[in-house]
């Protein structure tokens, strides 16, 4: 139980040193704003977990995240009286809107992907050309959030995904990493699954999209994957790795050698 608890207050706090230390440059104005519920299941675990994505599109950039991730920036980035605690604050946000801390930036002109997600306390950046999407459009359609939508497929690192797209809205973007069609992807599934998204609300909208130009570690993308992997399936014996903490304490005050359970984790991206 101590164990559990200690865990706890550390990823609770790493969580809150994400957020404080949140610095952004705004890149573009969005104008059209597509709302989904992402769903994964862990099969290892054989659990799932639900939330809310936010496809901000603007002229020049595209960004994807979370959208608790977008609530909190956009409270943060709201000017506090002298009276507000700001720990307190942050404490309330966190508890409030959890959510996952990746973002996906696109740099429509130059066609370049920027990613960024924290591994506990560090916050990771890598940057890669857009990639080739060998998309078969089928003859088959459905109507998502009121738009005719076309099915179509396509294996994109590691995964076959299928998707429906609608050429109603004319830009060839989509939730993560899924885009490369001639209209906005409404959902999208994984062959095994264990991934979907699904568009539930579509709008217009004028919001700032943003980049974080707080400290991050610049990396590739294989060596983000290697590292989240190694820290999602062994999270306390990675924090002593990297010295982050020494050892963990058992009830009776001893070194313990339980390492704690792995992490929920089935990410998109398999290659």
């Amino acid at each position: 139980m101590r164990l559990k608890i200690l865990l706890l207050i550390f990823f609770t706090d790493a969580s809150l040193s994400v957020y404080a230390s949140n610095q952004t440059e705004t890149m573009d104005t969005s104008r059209v704003e597509v709302v989904y519920k992402y769903s994964v299941v862990d099969p290892k675990k054989d659990k799932s977990e639900e939330w809310v994505d936010l496809l901000q599109c603007g002229q020049h950039y595209s960004k994807s995240m979370c959208y608790n991730s977008f609530l909190i920036d956009s409270i943060l980035n709201a000017p506090l009286s002298p009276t507000d605690g700001i720990e307190k604050t942050l404490q309330y946000l966190v508890n409030k809107y959890k959510g996952r801390t990746a973002y996906l930036l696109i740099n429509e002109d130059a066609s370049q992907y920027i990613s960024s997600n924290s591994i506990a306390m560090t916050r990771y950046v890598y940057e890669e050309p857009e990639p080739e999407y060998a998309w078969e459009i089928l003859d088959s359609t459905d109507t998502i959030c009121g738009y005719e939508c076309v099915k179509a497929r396509c294996k994109f690192r590691g995964r076959e995904w299928t998707v429906w797209y609608t050429e109603e809205i004319p830009l060839s973007r989509g939730p993560w990493k899924l885009r490369g069609l001639p209209g906005m992807i409404l959902r999208a599934d994984d062959s095994t699954g264990t991934q979907h998204w699904e568009a539930f609300a579509i709008r217009e909208a004028s919001n700032p999209i943003t980049r974080q130009t707080s400290d991050a570690i610049t990396t590739t993308r294989e060596r983000y994957n290697r590292l989240e992997r190694e820290y999602k399936n062994d999270p306390i014996g990675t924090l002593q790795r990297n010295g982050t903490i020494s050892k963990i304490i058992n009830a009776k005050g001893e070194p313990s050698k339980n390492r704690g359970n792995s992490l929920f984790y089935n990410p998109p991206e398999l290659e």
